[in-house]
This record gives structure tokens, sequence and C-alpha cells, in this order.
């Protein structure tokens, strides 16, 4: 029997990450700007599966998760098109198996179900799912199993951003490692602050949720700046910077459990 080929896409407010699972087997991966699909075409689409998936077939499902809403109807219609039929999305007509604490349930973001369902089908529950993005989550799956809410912060672009943005004489700084807890110049302390400051927050969070869950409970880390991050906390146990789109995967499996 064939495996199936998936298209997953994850759609994020600064990229969209993009992967071709073949079966369960992540097969590659690859990153676009998200602001590149807000007149997103069938082309574009067909693009992105060129560069991740076999050139002589279409996928046989897309997977979609989006926190972007203008971006995402595009790129319904552009798969429909393409496809005949439109993508399976979360929240949409496809739901995570997992029992969510969150008021509303429908207000969580799709991105942070699909980390939470990878992360306790990697590691078991209870989880802790730490998503460095354009902001920083922080997700708890409790022992039951149960999607128990979380922190948002803003991210390290978005922390310098504002900086720059809100103040008179901050200047606008690129992401890189900091030199050093103390900055001798305001480019290294604003580094320092963003960088180390992030750190600091995910190691209290991660003490105090460890409080209720357990001292030993895993961290899994995952989005665009984990590596990064990873060297400024305590607290990270493992990265994986696929971990959405392995959910996204798990997500489509579970409505079928013959694929």
């Amino acid at each position: 029997m064939k495996a199936c080929q998936i298209l997953a896409i994850d759609i994020g407010n600064t990229r969209a990450s993009c992967a071709c699972f073949v079966g369960r087997r992540l097969m590659s991966t690859a990153h676009v700007p998200t602001e590149g699909l807000r007149s997103v075409s069938v082309a574009d689409v067909r693009r992105i599966w060129k560069q991740l998936g076999p050139k002589d077939a279409g996928p046989d499902a897309v997977v979609l998760a989006s926190v972007v809403p203008r971006v995402s109807a595009g790129l319904r219609k552009a798969i429909k098109a393409w496809c005949g039929s439109g993508p399976l999305e979360l929240g949409r007509n496809l739901t995570v198996p997992l029992k969510v604490n969150y008021r509303p349930s429908s207000s969580v973001g799709p991105d942070r179900l699909a980390a939470a369902l990878a992360a306790v089908a990697k590691l078991g529950a209870p989880v802790i799912v730490l998503d460095f993005g354009t902001a920083l989550t922080i997700d708890v799956v409790n022992a039951q199993g149960v999607y128990d809410g979380g922190l948002i912060v803003p991210g390290i672009e978005l922390s310098l951003d504002s900086l720059y943005k809100y103040t008179a004489l901050l200047p606008a700084v690129k992401v890189k490692a900091p030199a050093g807890v103390l900055g001798h110049s305001t480019e290294a302390s604003l580094l320092s602050g963003a960088i180390r400051g992030l750190g600091y927050v995910c190691d209290g969070a991660v003490a105090e949720i460890r409080l209720s869950l357990g001292k030993k409970t895993p961290v899994l880390g995952t989005g665009g700046r984990a590596s990064l991050m990873r060297r400024y906390t305590r607290c990270l146990d493992q990265v994986d910077p696929h971990l959405t789109l392995r959910g996204l995967e798990i997500a489509f499996r579970s409505r079928d459990r013959s694929l």
C-alpha cells in the first residue's frame, strides 16, 4: 500500500513552515515569509510542494494551521484550485485529539495545540512546550493529558522592535548572541535584555509550573529561535524545530487510523 503523502503548513506571524510527510516520516521542510503569502497563487503552492515533495505527483492531503486569517483564507482558495478540495485546517474542519482547558476553547492558537499534541506523542504527559516565535508561548499538558493553558510573552524580535519604535534614542538591533550578561554598549545591553531576559522568564515560569506538575516534567523547545535560546535557558530538555508540523501530521492521522 502506498504511503500517504502529506503537505503540512504552519503559518506564523513572521514565517510559514512547510513539510512533506510520507506516511509518518518527515521527509523535508522549507520556510517562506508569511508576508509573501498574502497574495498566494496556485503556482506558489506548487512551487512550495516542488521544493519538498516528489516532482511527479501532488500531495494526497494538505494540513494547515494558521494564526494569520488573511493569509490562510487565500491559501485555502489556492489549495482548492490546485487539489480539487481545500486543506484540512485545525480549528475549522480538523480537530486536535486533546481535551482543552481554555476559555473559550476555540481561542487557543492551533499552532499551540499542534505542538502540544506532538510533545505528548514524543515525551508523554505531563509535558511543557516552549515555542520561540514572534511570541514566546509556554504551553502545558497535565498528567491527565489535558491541554491546560499557558503563557504568551513577546519574543526576541518583538521586544527589540518595540523598544526601537517607542523610544527616542534606542537603535534598531539585529538578533545575535549576546556577549555577556552586562552589555557595554547600547546594542549589547538590548541584546542581553531581550535574549537573556527571555531565558530568565522561561526558567522562572517552568520552575513554578513544575511545582504542580512535578520537578521532572520534561520541557521541549521549538520555533525559529529555539536553538539560540537553548544557550540561555536552563530548563530545556530537548529541542525539536519541527514540533508543530509533526503535530499537524499526527492530527491528520488521528482522523483515519488506516493512513
